[in-house]
C-alpha cells in the first residue's frame, strides 16, 4: 500500500454485536505507518458486564480473564492518541468494529468521528473478489456460466447442479436429513434458530436468556415459550427440559 498518513488495522472481541448493549472485551490493533514502521497493541477489556456463554464459546473470554483488565473508560486516552489522524482497516469492520468502538468512546464522553477517514473493508473487498451468487457457484462448482440467470427454471436447475458439484468437492453427506442439518448454521436446532446446540445441551438463541442453557432457563420461561408461536421441534424440547424437572 501506498500510505500518506498512518492506517491502522483493528478487531473487536466483545460481549455481542449490539453497540448500545454490548461491550469490548479484546481490541487489538496495528498501526502501519508511511515510513514502513508499525505498531502493535492488544488490551484485554473489562467490560463491566457478564459475558454471555455465546460470546465466550466464539472468542474464549471469560469473566476470570478480563477480571482484572482496565475498563474501556482507563483505556480510552491511549486507544484514541493512536487514532488521531489515521485510516482504517478491518474485516467487516464499517458494520461491525468501528460502530462499537464509536459507542464505546461516547459512552466516556469521547466523540470518535470515523466517516471523514478512508475505510479498507477487507471483507467488501473480498466478497467484490469471490461473488456469493448463484452465477458465480455455479461457475465454481459446475465450470459453466449462467446464461438465463433470473428465469426460475433455469435458476432451479443450476442449483440443483451446484448442489450435486459441491457433493463432489467437499464429499458432502449423502441423505436430505444429513444435509439439511450439515446446511443450518453452525449449531443450530431448529430452522428458525430459537435454540443452539452447545455440545450435549440445548440453548436459548434469542431475547434476554440468550445463551443460556435450557436447564438454566426459568421454567416459566419455557412455559411462555411452550404456549408462544414456536415450531413444534422447539416445543418438543422445551417439554422435554420441563419433564426433566418434574414440571
Amino acid at each position: 500500500m501506498q500510505l500518506e498518513r498512518p492506517i491502522v488495522v483493528l478487531d473487536l472481541e466483545t460481549t455481542g454485536t449490539d453497540p448500545v448493549k454490548d461491550r469490548i472485551v479484546q481490541i487489538g490493533l496495528i498501526g502501519i505507518y508511511p515510513d514502513g514502521q508499525t505498531q502493535e497493541l492488544m488490551e484485554l477489556v473489562n467490560p463491566l458486564i457478564p459475558i454471555p456463554a455465546a460470546a465466550i464459546e466464539c472468542h474464549g473470554i471469560t469473566d476470570e480473564m478480563v477480571r482484572d483488565a482496565k475498563p474501556f473508560s482507563l483505556l480510552a486516552p491511549s486507544i484514541w492518541n493512536i487514532l488521531v489522524d489515521v485510516d482504517f482497516c478491518g474485516f467487516n469492520c464499517i458494520s461491525f468494529d468501528l460502530p462499537m468502538l464509536t459507542a464505546e468512546f461516547g459512552r466516556v464522553g469521547m466523540k470518535f468521528n470515523w466517516e471523514d477517514k478512508y475505510i479498507v473493508d477487507v471483507m467488501k473487498i473480498f466478497h467484490k473478489m469471490e461473488p456469493r451468487n448463484l452465477s458465480s457457484a455455479l461457475k465454481k462448482y459446475v465450470g459453466r456460466d449462467h446464461e438465463n440467470a433470473h428465469s426460475a427454471l433455469e435458476d432451479a436447475r443450476a442449483t440443483r447442479d451446484v448442489l450435486g458439484g459441491m457433493m463432489v468437492v467437499y464429499n458432502l453427506p449423502k441423505s436430505v436429513k444429513e444435509l439439511a442439518e450439515f446446511s443450518l448454521p453452525e449449531g443450530f436446532y431448529d430452522l428458525e434458530g430459537k435454540l443452539i446446540r452447545k455440545g450435549e445441551d440445548l440453548a436459548i438463541a434469542f431475547g434476554k436468556h440468550y445463551g443460556t442453557l435450557l436447564k438454566d432457563v426459568p421454567a416459566d420461561y419455557l412455559v411462555w415459550m411452550i404456549n408462544s408461536d414456536f415450531k413444534d421441534k422447539v416445543k418438543s424440547a422445551l417439554r422435554t427440559e420441563l419433564t426433566r424437572r418434574g414440571i
